[in-house]
């Protein structure tokens, strides 16, 4: 495994097969990129230094401590799940706020996430708010099965015509949906 052989080497994202995002020092690109192209697999060079999801934040984190403590915990009746432990955020505030911190420095499991979801929460519906991946990642980890993914953030369309797209969807999967905000009457025959 690379990471046993490369110093300085860390996991940021194991976004789904096709895809994962490496950080290491330049030594350590270096030698990961002699591997890759030994094994013939395809890789990229990004254009940016960040060190998100790695230990290469660890001195950052004393500023993100500081901005945690003003959070304020809302009970909801919707689970938020973290890609960084594969299990649902903590209630308590204190494991909430630490939580927030591994985030910084500790690999982001998309590809564990949406597996898990599916096989043990049942989750079938995936839902990409915003600009991101998602819809790309879930394609490749869950290609073989039954499920739907959708984004809410498509160029083309307005926020309108994509959230008419997403409440289709929803009410095609068997969803209660309710259209009154959109100021629709729906009609059956």
């Amino acid at each position: 495994h690379w990471l046993d052989k490369i110093p300085h080497l860390y996991l940021a994202n194991d976004n789904c097969p096709n895809q994962s995002l490496w950080c290491g020092t330049a030594e350590a690109k270096e030698v990961l990129m002699k591997i890759l192209k030994n094994e013939q697999i395809y890789y990229q060079e990004l254009p940016f230094q960040s060190g998100f999801h790695t230990p290469f934040l660890a001195d950052k984190v004393g500023l993100a401590k500081e901005s945690v403590k003003h959070i304020e915990m809302i009970e909801d009746s919707i689970p938020v799940w973290s890609a960084t432990t594969l299990e649902q955020y903590p209630t308590d505030k204190e494991k909430y706020q630490q939580l927030i911190i591994d985030h910084m420095i500790k690999p982001v499991y998309f590809s564990g996430l949406i597996q898990k979801l599916f096989k043990e929460e049942n989750v079938r519906v995936f839902i990409q708010i915003g600009v991101g991946g998602l819809v790309t990642f879930v394609d490749d980890i869950l290609k073989d099965e039954n499920y739907s993914a959708i984004s809410t953030g498509i160029s083309n369309r307005s926020g309108l015509e994509q959230l008419r797209r997403v409440l289709a969807l929803l009410f095609i999967e068997g969803k209660t949906v309710d259209y009154t905000f959109l100021g629709v009457k729906l009609q059956y025959q």
